[in-house]
């Protein structure tokens, strides 16, 4: 008597033998891909997990921040100027901040470009004395 390979379940005939280990395999394939497919969308949730835990933390971060802002703007403020005034303050002061970083910025810049020009100019003044000591 005919005996299924994956069950060891005992069949009558071939036919019936072969009917069932085709239905074993095609349930084994779709479980098999059922799983794969769990396993993707397990690393999805937790990727997207991770991606929303790093959001909100970066969120409350940043509102501490604005809270703190806040906060010590009200505490230095001066009652004796209007909170436009103070407002014009601070923006006049994040903006030679600014100011202040992107000059730093382009004298960097100046500073590699004078170095390029200083250095071509060397290199100009080399090759020119070694052409009179040719002659």
């Amino acid at each position: 008597m005919p005996k299924c390979l994956y069950c060891k379940k005992v069949f009558i005939n071939q036919k019936a033998l072969v009917i069932h280990t085709n239905l074993v395999e095609i349930t084994n394939r779709v479980l098999n891909n059922q799983n794969k497919l769990e396993r993707q969308n397990l690393s999805v949730k937790k990727d997207m997990n991770y991606k929303q835990h790093c959001f909100k933390y970066n969120l409350n971060n940043g509102l501490e921040e604005i809270n703190s802002n806040i906060n010590s703007f009200i505490e230095n403020q001066n009652p004796n100027r209007s909170i436009e005034e103070q407002i014009i303050e601070l923006f006049n002061q994040s903006d030679s901040q600014s100011n202040d970083q992107s000059d730093s910025q382009s004298n960097d810049h100046s500073d590699f470009q004078s170095n390029n020009h200083n250095n071509s100019q060397s290199n100009n003044h080399s090759n020119s004395q070694s052409n009179i000591s040719d002659a």
